[in-house]
């Protein structure tokens, strides 16, 4: 008699849960980015999933919720990448460092573009904690740029000007990269990507801007 296999009903029914989570979140960021969040209904998100209302809201409780989720998900895998990248290079002078969380910045938000948009331009519709916790994200990824910023001024690296400032510059090229960004544009990711590290870490030391003018 053949051994009978464990039934896999139930993880195949929980790996199905997941998928629609997921795509009701992806479908969320394309809609969002495009529409706006104000124009966006429970009943659009659910007709362009393919799913009725009832489960929506078995995913969610509401349109915040999948602001947030889509915010919250987007900011902790742009720092988690960031770090990641910076924690395998330490001893790397601190313009490389820059460079690499730029490049890292780049790629995101041109692979991420709808959800990058979606956090560039709706997490003021988020109220309360669920603000609260995105403005806290955001102020550890802008840290990153800061921390570096810093550590090339007190090196003398960088020239000496305001950190913040230059900090805000930094972040404000890299997330409006979801703004203007088109597949099909004049300059592919990768030049984009060559472009943004050459002029940004040039801004702060002139002297490297050609080398890091390069195409990795």
């Amino acid at each position: 008699m053949p051994t009978e296999l464990p039934s896999t009903a139930g993880t195949d029914r929980a790996g199905r849960r997941d998928n629609r989570y997921e795509l009701i979140l992806s479908t969320a960021a394309g809609l969002i980015h495009e529409r706006g969040y104000q124009a966006v209904t429970m009943r659009d998100l659910a007709r362009a999933v393919g799913i009725k209302m009832p489960s929506v809201y078995h995913h969610f409780e509401s349109k915040e919720q999948i602001l947030y989720a889509i915010s919250r998900s987007t900011m902790v895998a742009l720092i988690e990448r960031t770090a990641s990248v910076l924690d395998a290079i330490p001893q790397a002078p601190v313009e490389e460092r820059l460079a690499a969380a730029i490049r890292v910045g780049v790629r995101f938000h041109i692979e991420q573009q709808a959800q990058s948009g979606v956090v560039l331009s709706e997490v003021r519709n988020l109220t309360g904690d669920y603000q609260a916790e995105l403005r806290q994200l955001m102020k550890d990824y802008e840290k990153f740029f800061y921390d570096l910023i810093v550590e090339g001024m007190r090196r003398g690296v960088f020239v000496e000007r305001d950190p913040k400032l230059a900090t805000y510059i930094i972040l404000s090229a890299l997330t409006r990269i979801s703004i203007w960004y088109r597949d099909a544009g004049r300059l592919s990711a990768q030049e984009v990507e060559t472009e943004y590290t050459a002029l940004l870490v040039g801004m702060l030391n002139w002297r490297r801007a050609a080398e890091f003018g390069k195409a990795k």
